[in-house]
């Protein structure tokens, strides 16, 4: 944010607490904590960002819409994902989570509520054709 590097060394502040904590919090008992503690630090401080700017210059930098479509990706992928960790065939886990991130992107994009993002899509998928 431009004129307010005091917010940007907050947020990084921020973000770095958030990071280490997450990862003490989780660390010594899952094997994906460092990954979800980064995550988790991302998310924390772009929301802090989203705040700052609609307090600090008036506007918010997304759309409504496009947030409440992010949650509610984000939920059922969260939902889909929790119940795919419970199978306990490594393969047949495999195979599945693969499947699901696969449609999952897919499924993201086409029902993006912005259609820069299908239009993005649709040029990918020409350019794959193409080459096949």
């Amino acid at each position: 944010m431009t004129n307010y590097t005091k917010y940007e060394i907050l947020n990084g502040i921020i973000k770095l607490i958030t990071s280490v904590g997450t990862m003490i919090v989780l660390g010594k008992r899952y094997i994906w904590a460092v990954a979800f503690s980064l995550t988790i630090s991302e998310v924390v401080v772009n929301i802090l960002k989203t705040i700052q700017v609609k307090m600090k210059v008036g506007i918010l930098p997304y759309e409504i819409k496009n947030f409440i479509y992010v949650i509610f990706i984000a939920l059922v992928e969260f939902l889909l994902i929790s119940s795919i960790s419970k199978i306990q065939n490594f393969l047949i886990w495999v195979i599945t989570m693969s499947i699901t991130v696969i449609l999952s992107y897919i499924i993201t994009f086409n029902l993006s509520p912005d259609k820069d993002d299908r239009e993005f899509i649709k040029t990918i998928v020409k350019k794959i054709n193409n080459i096949f």
